[in-house]
């Protein structure tokens, strides 16, 4: 079972990984 803290580590890191994906697709190298 999660705790409440590991949760929302874990929404941010998902929000943050999201968040750089979009990032090289708009902005491929």
């Amino acid at each position: 079972a999660l705790t409440e803290r590991q949760v929302t580590v874990i929404r941010k890191i998902i929000m943050i990984v999201n968040e750089i994906l979009a990032f090289m697709i708009y902005n491929p190298l």
